[in-house]
Formats: C-alpha cells, structure tokens, sequence
C-alpha cells in the first residue's frame, strides 16, 4: 500500500504510518520521563515536512506529526540493569 507521498522539489513530504527509532528517542527524552520508563517503540499516523527551500532563511521548516503512539516499559526503581542501561545512555 501506498505509505507516503513526495513532492521533494517542492518541499513537502508526507509519509503515513511511521515509525521512529527508539534509541534516539531515548536521547530526545533523557530528563524529560521518568527513569524508569523504557520507550519500547514509536510510531505515528502521519509525519508531513515542509520545507521552503528558496526561502529557508525567512520562512520555517513546518512538521506536522499526527497520532503518536509509544510503547513503553515500566521498570522498577530496584532494576539495576535498567539504571545502568540508562546511566551509559546519558554519559
């Protein structure tokens, strides 16, 4: 089926049904979550991008993300492989 559409040369891309990579969500997310909380995946209904390439200078770059859905798993304060997961992650 049909996931996404482009029209690069004019600056949009639209994609449908997306899903993220976990590991930099970690790094996104570091101090902003819970510890405790592993994202475990992500994805969203739609992702679309705008960018005005003669004038991006002047005018933003718009994304739109629509229906994001995480997956997480909740670790127990005592986990101690978790914490050190997440202690390597942040140095």
């Amino acid at each position: 089926s049909d996931q996404g559409s482009s029209h690069l040369l004019a600056g949009e891309v639209e994609l449908r049904d997306a899903e993220f990579e976990v590991e930099p969500l970690h790094a996104l997310l570091a101090g902003h979550i819970p510890y405790t909380l592993e994202v475990l995946a992500a994805s969203c209904d739609s992702l679309r991008i705008q960018a005005p390439w003669s004038s991006l200078r002047s005018k933003p770059i718009r994304v739109e993300v629509g229906n994001v859905r995480l997956q997480v798993k909740v670790h127990s304060k005592d986990d101690a492989l978790w914490a050190n997961a997440v202690a390597e992650r942040t140095q």
